[in-house]
This record gives C-alpha cells, sequence and structure tokens, in this order.
C-alpha cells in the first residue's frame, strides 16, 4: 500500500499588522449550548435529529461502518460445518461397471476450515479503506449536524428580528391613527387641508402594508424552523418573544482558522486517504491467492455406523491461485485506482456556496430585510388620494 500523508498547509505563526496569532479550533462543533446567547434555539437544537437530511447522513455512516466490519473480518479464518445423508443409486448401462452394488448410502458429518493468510497486504489495504471511509462518513454527520445547527439559528434570529419589527411596526400604526384621526378632526375643523389628511392616510396605509408583510416573513420563518426539526408546519408555533444578542468577541483570523478544521474538509482527506488505501487493493490483484484449507470428518454407509474412529478422514493443505490472463482488466482497475489516489484534492466549496452559508438566503428569502416588503397597495392607495387631493384643491 503507498505512503500516505495528508496534505499540510503552511501558515504563516502571525499575520503581519498582528502581534500574535489566533489559535485555531480542533473541529467545529456545536457548542451544545454553553455560552449561547438564544436559549429557545438550543432546546430546538435538540430535535434537529428528526431532520431527514442528519437521518441520511447517519444512514451512509452505519453502512460505511458495516463495511468497515466485513473487511475486518477478512482478517479471521472460515470455518464452516457440514452435515449429509444421501441415498444413491447407480446406473445399469454405466461405463465400466464393476461388481458394485447399485444403491448405497453416502452419510457423512464433518467441518471445513479456510483461511487467507495476508501476505500481500490486501487484507489491510482493505481496512485501511473501510476505516477512512467511515471515518469520513462521520464528518459528513457532523458537516450536516452543524450545517443544520447554523441554518436553525440563522432563522431563529430571522424569526425573533421579525417579533421586534412587528412590535416597532404595530406601535408605529398606533401612532399613525392617532396622527390620522387627528388630521381628520383638523380637516373637519377648517385648520387643515386635503392635502394633509391625505398624507396622513397614505402614512398610515404604507405603514399598515409593512406590518402585514412583517407578519408574513414571520410565518416563513416560523416554518421554515419546523421543517429544520423536522415537525409539521401546521402544529408547530414559536411564542412572540425578544432575543438579547451578545455578540462574541473573535480574534483576527478566527474565521480562517476555523475554516481549515470545516468537518467536510477533513471528509474530503479521510477520502483521499481510501483512494490511496484502494491503490494498494488493486495492487494485490498482481500476485496469487493463497489459502490454507482443511477439512474433517466422518463418513459412512449408514447412520447406523457414522460414529466409528475408522470412519474418520481428514485433508489439510496449501492452495494458490493466480490469475495469468483476464484481457487487461487487473491493469485497468489498478491504472484507475491509481489516479484516483494520485488526484489532487478535491476542491472544497467556498463557504458562499456552502449549506452553512446558504442558509443565510435560504430561510425565509426576504425575511430579515425590511427594505424587500412591497407596499404596492399603499403605493396606489397614495396615487387615489393624490388625485383626490387635487379635485379637493381645485
Amino acid at each position: 500500500m503507498p505512503a500516505y500523508h495528508p496534505p499540510r498547509i503552511e501558515t504563516p505563526p502571525a499575520f503581519r499588522e498582528a502581534s500574535a496569532a489566533p489559535r485555531p479550533r480542533r473541529r467545529c462543533r456545536s457548542t451544545g449550548g454553553r455560552g449561547s446567547a438564544i436559549p429557545r434555539s438550543i432546546s430546538l437544537e435538540a430535535r434537529i435529529p428528526a431532520n431527514p437530511r442528519l437521518a441520511e447522513a447517519l444512514a451512509r455512516y452505519d453502512a460505511a461502518r458495516a463495511s468497515l466490519a466485513e473487511a475486518k473480518a477478512a482478517r479471521a479464518p472460515t470455518i464452516d460445518a457440514t452435515a449429509r445423508t444421501m441415498e444413491n443409486r447407480l446406473s445399469d448401462g454405466r461405463p465400466m461397471r464393476g461388481p458394485f452394488p447399485l444403491r448405497y448410502a453416502d452419510d457423512s458429518l464433518g467441518a471445513a476450515l479456510s483461511y487467507h493468510p495476508d501476505l500481500w497486504g490486501r487484507v489491510r489495504a482493505g481496512v485501511a479503506a473501510g476505516r477512512a471511509e467511515a471515518s469520513a462518513g462521520a464528518e459528513d454527520v457532523a458537516a450536516v449536524r452543524l450545517s443544520l445547527q447554523a441554518m436553525l439559528a440563522d432563522t431563529y434570529l430571522v424569526l425573533r428580528g421579525q417579533d421586534e419589527r412587528i412590535a416597532l411596526l404595530s406601535r408605529t400604526v398606533d401612532a399613525f391613527t392617532r396622527a390620522d384621526g387627528l388630521t381628520q378632526r383638523r380637516h373637519e375643523g377648517g385648520i387643515a387641508s386635503g392635502l394633509d389628511t391625505g398624507r396622513a392616510g397614505t402614512q398610515l396605509e404604507e405603514a399598515r402594508a409593512l406590518l402585514a408583510q412583517a407578519r408574513l416573513d414571520r410565518a416563513v420563518a416560523e416554518h421554515a424552523v419546523a421543517a429544520l426539526v423536522g415537525a409539521s408546519a401546521s402544529a408547530f408555533t414559536l411564542p412572540v418573544g425578544s432575543l438579547p444578542v451578545r455578540m462574541p468577541t473573535l480574534a483576527p483570523g478566527t474565521p480562517a482558522a476555523m475554516l481549515a478544521s470545516r468537518p467536510d474538509v477533513a471528509a474530503a482527506e479521510r477520502r483521499m486517504a481510501a483512494a490511496n488505501a484502494r491503490v494498494g487493493l488493486a495492487r494485490t490483484a498482481f500476485f496469487p491467492d493463497v489459502a490454507l484449507d482443511a477439512q474433517a470428518g466422518l463418513q459412512s454407509g449408514g447412520i447406523a455406523r457414522l460414529l466409528r474412529a475408522s470412519n474418520l478422514f481428514w485433508s489439510i493443505g496449501p492452495a494458490a491461485v493466480l490469475n495469468l490472463f483476464d484481457g487487461g482488466r487487473r491493469r485497468a482497475g489498478s491504472r484507475g485506482r491509481r489516479r484516483n489516489g494520485t488526484a489532487p484534492p478535491p476542491t472544497i466549496a467556498p463557504p458562499s456556496s456552502t449549506p452553512v452559508a446558504r442558509s443565510r438566503t435560504h430561510w425565509p428569502p426576504n425575511a430579515s430585510w425590511p427594505r424587500r416588503a412591497r407596499p404596492s397597495a399603499a403605493r396606489r392607495t397614495r396615487r387615489r388620494r393624490s388625485m383626490r387631493w387635487r379635485s379637493t384643491a381645485m
């Protein structure tokens, strides 16, 4: 098996503009709620295992572990027990017929052992490849869990932001409603003009439109949280609340240091190790397959006479099989595995395209940006009232 060395990236000990370098974390993992400023989101994280994406990743990890156990089992010998009782009749017209009975019984009881010594490293290479694939599967599970946790935290922040926005817009609507009533009374008393009443009514309608849009965006964010925790959107609700956010203090370069310890980066490195191990596995196909076989048991022409010492038989000895011609199948397989093992590291998607980063725009698409609210009804009302103002002024 070719020697494998994980890729290393030389990084400077410190930034030129900084006096000390950050200490990177070992892996990007969830803190489990310790030191977090969103306690409600912490309770929701416990329901993430119900998400189908995480269940799919766990199933792939279990399959990789099963493959590893299967590869490890090849290091042990195979032992089989056999038992047979048969009644035979020979043909009358068989060639070279001798003075043998035409009908006889054949009963046997025995055991067989087969062991394939790992002379060329075939089993070791298979175990190394299976172990690397299992490690990659574990990192995939961690990456999916981290992605879901980031999406849940981001969506929860968006939802609480919408709660604050709804509270602000509700107070704004109440204030504009009182202002509009006051302007109407002033207009009735001859103090305010029709332009003033139209402006006050337009402001009120625009605030109501923004409030309706904010409530819709909150519902979208709430449904997104339900999807992330694997709950039904119709039966899942989050009460209105506030969110005291405490921003963490990050040392310079911390995001870059954490980027190198992302679970998906570690999974890609483990798959490179598995591909390297499969190169050695493909090379062993050019060597003979050596096996040590042994069998022993009892055989007789009747069950009543089976358990006798004279009916004992046994055989033991090595065997070797070498493939002389296969049409180039082994050579092609070895060349393909070698190319996979010596290929450059897979390109890791930039943070802007990873699920963790995409969560900032997926849930919901326009919930966190008040400017994207579209008060088209308010604009139409403003246009109609402007026409009414002109007629009143005339």
